[in-house]
């Protein structure tokens, strides 16, 4: 799958990173949400790893064929993700959710970082992915720390994909 963002103006190093990372915790939070619903341990090694430290490997629960390789490119005001291996089916859904969210009205994309994912947490594909995230961890084994942790991430990456100066998002399938 190569997808491709263009902004307005050239985005700056964290905002490109911001866009791999966010697909990959979107991938990984719907993987381990749908896939992995009864597998012991999974979200506490995904944050005992350091979710919130921007490693760059997959969580230690996902399955060598489940792992998705993500390669960052940019020129200019055009970063291109290419997103090799891992489960169709879950980069199908989190494409839908960052279409969804890149499309996002500029009234709410005007709104700070936080507010701006609670705004668009609450419906489409993001509120519906958050909710399918937070009810497996519910059900997992994840502490109320490890919950906001994941959480927290969750938020940056709704904000990232719904920043002001990014103006579309197309998909190549590859």
């Amino acid at each position: 799958m190569l997808l491709r963002f263009e902004f307005g103006r050239m985005p700056h190093t964290s905002e490109m990173w911001n866009l791999s990372r966010g697909f990959e915790d979107l991938y990984y939070g719907l993987l381990f949400a749908e896939a992995y619903p009864a597998a012991e341990g999974v979200w506490r090694s995904w944050v005992a790893m350091g979710l919130d430290l921007g490693i760059r490997e997959a969580p230690p629960g996902a399955l060598p064929s489940d792992r998705i390789k993500i390669v960052t490119r940019s020129a200019g005001k055009v970063v291109e993700l290419t997103i090799d291996r891992g489960r169709d089916d879950v980069k199908d859904r989190v494409w839908d959710i960052v279409r969804d969210l890149v499309g996002c009205v500029a009234e709410i994309k005007s709104l700070p970082g936080p507010e701006r994912a609670a705004r668009l947490r609450q419906g489409g594909p993001a509120g519906g992915a958050v909710v399918t995230v937070t009810s497996a961890m519910a059900n997992g084994d994840v502490l109320e720390r490890e919950a906001g942790v994941l959480v927290e991430a969750l938020n940056r990456d709704i904000a990232a994909f719904s920043y002001p100066g990014l103006l579309t998002v197309t998909r190549d399938p590859q």
